[in-house]
């Protein structure tokens, strides 16, 4: 088994609205930097992108037949990446959204803008349900740029924290800068691509693992490269 990436948009139609072309050359490219297996995190929003789990799954199956019959061994699993608003441990507890896969973790993204009151209270809501939540792209968001505690008080509520492969960067922008104090904390559960196109995101990710590599031990890039992901796709449970 090779690496995982828990966060793409690779999906054609769903997300983003690739060609199968498109997919089958980003498919091409995870292999190359050392992919066996994605998750095609599909946006979900209950108001503007609600697409169910089994149209997600039914489109996974669909390019997964294709890479067979091109030879490619990649392995595409269906996901979402959840919008969070009051209504995310709804659509959760009825199976409206899906989950990584089927399992008890889901990929959750936060307003850029601001982390709203009601939060903490519906994370908790889903995390007594039974499902584990992965933040998505923490250090996208501007409150954690100013304030990277608010990711431990994440942890200790227990979610999991994911950031972006193209923000391990030694440039000097905030998301890098965050992504890059994140990992130096050991504050990070996943590194993935969020990959959303051949010129958006791709998942060359070479030169940010050699980053990633380089500021952080061999033991903990283990970790949140392979093992975690791991646990995610065998629905095994991960210590925080």
């Amino acid at each position: 088994m090779g690496l995982i990436d828990i966060h793409s948009h690779i999906l054609p139609d769903l997300d983003n609205h690739k060609s199968i072309d498109e997919v089958i050359k980003l498919c091409m490219i995870y292999k190359q930097n050392g992919y066996s297996d994605v998750f095609g995190t599909c946006h979900y929003n209950e108001k503007f992108f609600d697409i169910r789990p089994q149209i997600i799954k039914n489109k996974c199956d669909e390019i997964n037949d294709i890479l067979s019959k091109e030879k490619i061994d990649l392995k595409i699993h269906p996901a979402s990446e959840i919008y969070f608003t009051k209504k995310t441990y709804s659509s959760l507890k009825k199976n409206r959204a899906s989950r990584l896969s089927n399992s008890h973790y889901a990929l959750i993204e936060f307003d850029v803008l601001k982390m709203d009151k009601f939060y903490e209270k519906h994370l908790l809501k889903i995390i007594k349900m039974g499902i584990r939540p992965i933040i998505a792209h923490v250090e996208r968001y501007f409150y954690v740029q100013e304030d990277p505690q608010i990711i431990k008080k994440l942890r200790e509520m227990g979610c999991l924290i994911q950031i972006n492969f193209y923000n391990v960067d030694f440039n000097e922008y905030k998301e890098n800068e965050t992504a890059m104090c994140l990992l130096k904390k050991h504050l990070v559960d996943f590194v993935a691509t969020d990959c959303h196109s051949l010129d958006d995101r791709s998942p060359n990710i070479s030169n940010n693992l050699m980053i990633l590599r380089q500021i952080v031990d061999k033991e903990y890039a283990d970790k949140i490269l392979i093992e975690n992901p791991k646990k995610v796709l065998e629905d095994q449970c991960i210590d925080s």
